[in-house]
């Protein structure tokens, strides 16, 4: 499903060139469920971006499903972001003026799509946030406000989730419940990238592969 050749992104910092990723290379498979690991500034945020289309590389090729992302123009890459990707972040990046059901709602509309209120009613019902429905994000909990972000990557249709930290502003208990809902979505057929620095999330995952100084360590 994925393929990094040669993956290289450098940024300038005034007079500094940073490099966030260093001539990396991995393969992950469908139905695949890692964890990326390491340190704060190796470069997990930036695979993630370029994963998911948000950020370029410098030099290298990114594959999806056969295709050199890589490649793609501004509106081709806005489609696969749109067809392809979701996002689950650490500080949720829900819309606080706006309902659960709102906050579900956004991608489908972004996709002109009608009729879909069952499918957010049945999402929702799937994440235990059926009665909340109404409720504005600031009224949850935290794992209620990362439930109803991963309801919105869902919405998406998306065949990758990918996670920065998901569970980094979480206590324990509700970081299990949270990777237990990420574990059941895999069984049920989504490749999932969760970037942690967390050894117990990553134990859920079905590989692990560690990152330094932006460089990934299979």
């Amino acid at each position: 499903m994925i393929k990094l050749v040669d993956a290289t992104k450098k940024y300038n910092s005034q007079s500094n060139e940073i490099l966030a990723l260093n001539h990396t290379s991995m393969t992950i498979q469908a139905g695949e469920m890692v964890a990326v690991m390491g340190t704060s500034g190796c470069g997990k945020s930036t695979l993630l971006n370029i994963l998911g289309g948000m950020d370029r590389l410098t030099s290298g090729h990114y594959y999806f499903e056969d295709e050199d992302i890589a490649s793609f123009g501004p509106h081709k890459l806005h489609l696969f972001r749109k067809n392809h990707i979701g996002f689950v972040f650490q500080n949720f990046a829900l819309l606080n003026r706006q309902t659960v059901y709102e906050n579900l709602e956004i991608p489908l509309l972004a996709r002109n799509q009608r009729h879909y209120k069952k499918r957010i009613m049945d999402c929702l019902e799937q994440l235990g946030l059926a009665e909340r429905a109404k409720s504005l994000p600031l009224n949850l909990s935290g794992g209620q406000q990362q439930r109803c972000a991963i309801g919105r990557a869902l919405m998406t249709g998306c065949s990758l989730l990918l996670c920065d930290e998901p569970t980094g502003a979480l206590d324990s208990k509700t970081t299990k419940e949270i990777m237990d809902l990420f574990c059941k979505l895999n069984m049920e057929g989504k490749t999932i990238i969760i970037a942690t620095h967390d050894d117990e999330v990553a134990k859920c995952c079905k590989r692990i592969v560690r990152m330094e100084d932006g460089v990934l360590q299979q």
